[in-house]
């Protein structure tokens, strides 16, 4: 019957595989590249991120891995991590809406050679019927399997690399919520005589912002003061979910300073470095189309003024190590954004600072990160 015959060719091949995985080795004269994630047919909600995962083999070595999207290409990385013929990818590709794309790999070796692509269904939102594979009975009765019968072929001798280089186990992170602000706001003294000093004294943590009389300052600091007059000093902290909250110090002054002999109080020089300016945008892990990419940040004030912004900017090489873009740091910025030209295909982050008028510098905001498909 040619079901049987058709049977005993499939389950030889299995068997082939089976031996070939067994040996515990690929040919590594043989360019091969293969995904470890997603799984063929995943599904996936609309808006979520995408990791795609896997590895290439080649005994002349992997010079990059393309990541192509429906026949277009969307991510390339250029010469992964290799350790010995095996090198490994990592990217994050989000979906631009719901529908079924398939997503191709493919691995360039370092002298030209290009291997077959490795091929994975996704269905994004909406779940996509499929069409069941058929029987056909044959002109003497027999049942003989559809070509429905050679994507299982296919997929079986997929799994051989597969079998040989298992994925890393993950173990999802849980979140933890947000640590209790923490405001202490005091003066060593309650009451002084008009013409003398005391000191006002601040301790602010897991908070956004801190401003002392209407002027930024960091979340833990003092300041000389020297009031003539009875003075009352606010201290304004904006909360972690964006709500506003005051504390206040009272000094009680006795007589005045108001006298022919009296010198007039100069203030102290400023030392207080500005508020760290907040990024608005690319944050987040952001992915942008391949076009000028603008980057926005909040201003903030200072008792000296804010005299520049300062940025900078890096590409990733590899997994974990940047390098800065051509022209960073940007210094002397007014403004607070910065409209740049960067290669397409690239994983970025970025960071700003403020100066004030006297030279005091703020401290970096956290890197934020941004890719920029490819055209």
């Amino acid at each position: 019957m040619k079901i049987r015959r058709v049977s005993r060719v499939y389950l030889s091949l299995v068997f082939v595989l089976l031996l070939a995985a067994c040996s515990g080795q690929l040919a590594s004269n043989t360019l091969q590249v293969w995904i470890d994630v997603p799984t063929d047919g995943l599904r996936v909600p609309v808006d979520r991120a995408v990791h795609i995962e896997g590895h290439a083999s080649y005994s002349g070595g992997i010079a990059r891995v393309e990541i192509w999207v429906n026949g277009e290409p969307h991510l390339v990385q250029e010469d992964p991590p290799t350790q010995g013929n095996l090198a490994h990818f990592d990217q994050m590709w989000v979906p631009p809406g719901a529908g079924e794309y398939i997503v191709e790999v493919k691995a360039i070796g370092a002298d030209g050679a290009e291997s077959a692509p490795d091929v994975v269904r996704l269905v994004v939102g909406e779940a996509v019927a499929e069409a069941m594979p058929t029987l056909a009975p044959t002109p003497e009765g027999e049942v003989e399997p559809t070509s429905a019968f050679t994507p299982t072929l296919e997929a079986t001798e997929a799994l051989t690399p597969t079998a040989t280089f298992p994925p890393p186990t993950r173990t999802p992170t849980p979140t933890s919520p947000p640590p209790a602000a923490v405001i202490e706001f005091w003066a060593d003294a309650g009451e002084i005589d008009a013409g003398k000093c005391t000191k006002l004294h601040w301790r602010v943590e897991n908070v956004q912002a801190v401003f002392l009389d209407g002027g930024g300052v960091v979340g833990t600091g003092s300041r000389e003061v020297c009031p003539c007059e009875t003075m009352t000093y606010v201290l304004s902290v904006t909360l972690l979910d964006g709500a506003k909250t005051e504390r206040s110090v009272t000094i009680k002054v006795k007589g005045s300073c108001v006298t022919p002999t009296t010198k007039p109080t100069v203030p102290p020089p400023d030392t207080t470095p500005p508020p760290v300016p907040p990024i608005d945008s690319p944050t987040g892990g952001t992915v942008l189309d391949c076009d000028k990419v603008t980057l926005d940040w909040d201003s903030v004030s200072d008792l000296s003024t804010i005299a520049e912004y300062r940025v900078q900017v890096e590409l990733q090489v590899t997994p974990g190590n940047w390098d800065p873009v051509s022209g960073s740091p940007w210094n002397g910025l007014s403004e607070t954004e910065l409209e740049l030209t960067l290669d397409c295909g690239g994983f970025y982050r970025w960071r700003v600072r403020a100066v004030d008028g006297v030279g005091n510098e703020s401290d970096f905001s956290p890197w934020a990160e941004f890719s920029i498909n490819l055209p």
